[in-house]
């Protein structure tokens, strides 16, 4: 991933012609890109929104559970979103069922629910 983004940097240099002496950030700004780290972030909050609402696969959508379907106790944070497996291993929380779970628990329920949740005003995607 650093390699990757070691790269998009110099590459932005390169277009907007600027030197290695330059925060690679001015060069990015310039040309409208975001850093691959937001741009993987985006496109897995895209890809549980499609999970929840039934447009993805199913053998990706049933990977997640939300917490109200695992018990039957009026709890705090019941409506809060869903259920996170516990990580044993640091490779499990770098999974997608762990990750897109937090993920998504992170991201304002207001902007969960919202149908624009693809929008390009919607400040938490860009």
């Amino acid at each position: 991933m650093k390699r990757l983004q070691k790269l998009q940097n110099r590459a932005a240099r390169i277009i907007t012609n600027l030197s290695n002496d330059v925060d690679h950030s001015i060069a990015l700004g310039e040309l409208s890109w975001e850093p691959l780290k937001a741009d993987r972030k985006k496109t897995k909050a895209k890809m549980m929104y499609k999970l929840l609402n039934n447009v993805g696969p199913n053998s990706l959508t049933n990977l997640f559970s939300y917490k109200s379907e695992l018990t039957n106790y009026n709890l705090r944070d019941i409506s809060s979103g869903l259920h996170l497996p516990k990580p044993r291993t640091n490779n499990m929380k770098k999974s997608f069922m762990y990750d897109g779970a937090f993920l998504w628990n992170s991201i304002p329920r207001e902007i969960r629910g919202s149908p624009k949740f693809f929008s390009r005003k919607n400040r938490y995607l860009h």
